[in-house]
């Protein structure tokens, strides 16, 4: 958390002069209330007129001190939530696709939000309470200090026994944070899971099943929030009785020191003042403390995460030449998903790769699309080893296209563009190569009109179509499409299937279970897998040029 501060100094350092400045000010306005008590007991009535205007003046030029601070530190806050958020996406989007998909997306969703809000509530905010009441009580503790040494040496006494006090919580709150974090997360997955399963619920008519499923996934979460309050509740209490118990102790001795005429009668009202500023401040310093290392657990969480490496400089050049697959080998555990695997996938060719489940059509897949990354035997591209090549090169030639594309919500160019900056005649190009143009053009508003969420709006083959269009605006060479027409009906799936294998320019290879006739003689080679137990030894090689 402190890097943050660091990142935002200057705020930082313009708000502790702020505060500052409010701080001795807060410590003015109570020696003025002793001014105003020590002139009414004599009954002075100017004098305690202008001790009033003082104290007025004072008081105006301290809520416009407060009101200043109050933006700033509000400013300065949001600035470093949005840091860390930027940081923690920077390594999400670093993460390589098996790290990614260790975790469930709702455990990142709830990182961004739930936890960052922990952290701004739980943390930056307690980090500037402590700042602000922690200098209030110490101009308050010097104020005490200079009035007399039995004072001095009651505040310092009071000051170091509320301080022990609540240190054996800690650990404690700090458990308490971290399984409120836990538990949250916990509920965002069944939350997410199942309200994106509303539309499998309803045509069941089981929706009862969704509000049984949260109400009993929220007990785990508000128990946990319970005995974060308990925890919380306990320390408040050990502190509040110590500061009780010292701020009635310093009045005594200040009416002792009244009485003997050591002090002035109107000190009592500042010496209490003063010692509720101070004891009030240790009350809860250590629960503010607590809370603050509970954030620790997450920054741990997040640190844990690879951090984003430098920009891969690493490219294939033109790509002139396609795959060469010699003794291929990819492992799972003990399991050899894909074993001694010979092939030749040239350039411009079109290829269907058919085969039970558990053949390894997949993993292969997902091997050549850069997603997983560890094989044995030679696997690679334009004549460049595989485990030579960035991922970030692999996957600037080859599009991988799975069964149903995920489509953002948003405009069609919102999904074709992805944030960069292309001209219409750009993305008009890849939707006529994609055979999607003429049905954007009849849209309402053509390129921007929207597509409902997760692109509802149209249908299996235009979405299809769609995220072909991406790869095509990013001048994809290779497309991989995995089950990519199994959800379409037969006319939809030859169209789209056809519109691939027309395009000369394009490398295509295609898992199907469905390899329609219409199709086999536009291919330049179909591939056969089989599942491992069901290949004779040694394994045959498949070899297409």
């Amino acid at each position: 958390m402190t890097r943050y501060f660091k990142q935002f100094w200057p705020s930082n350092l313009l708000y502790l002069g702020l505060t500052t400045i409010t701080s001795i000010q807060t410590i003015l306005s109570a020696l003025l209330s002793a001014a105003q008590l020590n002139a009414l007991i004599k009954f002075d009535f100017p004098l305690f007129l202008r001790w009033v205007l003082w104290d007025v003046g004072n008081f105006i030029i301290l809520l416009a001190m407060y009101y200043w601070q109050a933006m700033l530190r509000a400013k300065t806050t949001q600035k470093m939530d949005n840091a860390v958020r930027d940081d923690l996406t920077n390594r999400i989007c670093a993460l390589p696709y098996t790290a990614y998909h260790a975790r469930q997306t709702d455990d990142y969703s709830s990182w961004l939000s739930n936890d960052i809000n922990q952290i701004e509530t739980q943390g930056f905010t307690n980090v500037y309470s402590l700042v602000d009441s922690g200098l209030i009580a110490l101009f308050s503790l010097i104020t005490l200090v200079t009035m007399h040494w039995t004072l001095a040496a009651a505040a310092l006494g009071f000051s170091g026994l509320m301080i022990v006090v609540p240190v054996v919580m800690r650990r404690h709150m700090a458990k308490a944070s971290q399984l409120v974090s836990q538990k949250n997360e916990h509920f965002m997955q069944v939350v997410n899971d199942h309200l994106k399963g509303f539309d499998t619920l309803l045509a069941l008519n089981h929706q009862p099943l969704l509000h049984a499923l949260i109400h009993d996934a929220q007990q785990p979460l508000a128990a946990a929030k319970v005995h974060q309050t308990k925890i919380q509740a306990i320390a408040s209490t050990l502190g509040n009785f110590t500061n009780i118990t010292a701020q009635i102790s310093i009045i005594f001795i200040t009416a002792l020191l009244a009485f003997q005429h050591i002090v002035s009668i109107g000190l009592i009202q500042s010496t209490g003042t003063l010692s509720f500023r101070v004891f009030s401040m240790l009350a809860s310093l250590s629960s503010q403390l607590t809370l603050i290392s509970g954030t620790n657990a997450l920054f741990t969480k997040y640190d844990q995460l690879p951090a984003p490496a430098a920009k891969e400089s690493q490219v294939l050049s033109t790509v002139t030449s396609g795959f060469v697959l010699r003794d291929l080998t990819i492992t799972y555990g003990q399991t050899k998903a894909v074993a001694d695997l010979n092939q030749d996938f040239r350039l411009g060719g079109k290829y269907a790769i058919v085969g039970p489940s558990g053949s390894g059509k997949s993993t292969l897949f997902n091997l050549l699309a850069g997603k997983l990354t560890a094989y044995t035997g030679s696997l690679t591209l334009n004549g460049q080893e595989y485990r030579t090549l960035s991922t970030t090169a692999i996957r600037d030639q080859v599009l991988y296209l799975d069964q149903i594309p995920y489509i953002f919500s948003g405009t069609v160019r919102d999904n074709l563009t992805l944030g960069d900056d292309y001209p219409d005649a750009a993305l008009i190009a890849a939707l006529q190569r994609a055979d999607l143009w003429d049905q954007v053009r009849r849209l309402p508003q053509g390129l921007d009109s929207g597509v409902g969420e997760n692109g509802r709006t149209f249908s299996g083959g235009q979405r299809q179509r769609l995220a072909l269009a991406r790869g095509f605006l990013r001048h994809k060479q290779i497309v991989l499409m995995d089950e990519g027409t199994a959800s379409l009906d037969k006319d939809q799936a030859l169209k789209i299937e056809e519109t691939l294998l027309a395009d000369p320019k394009l490398t295509v290879l295609m898992i199907t279970h469905q390899l329609y006739p219409e199709i086999e003689p536009q291919l330049t080679g179909v591939i056969r897998m089989m599942p491992r137990r069901e290949q004779p030894e040694p394994a045959p090689v498949a070899h297409l040029a």
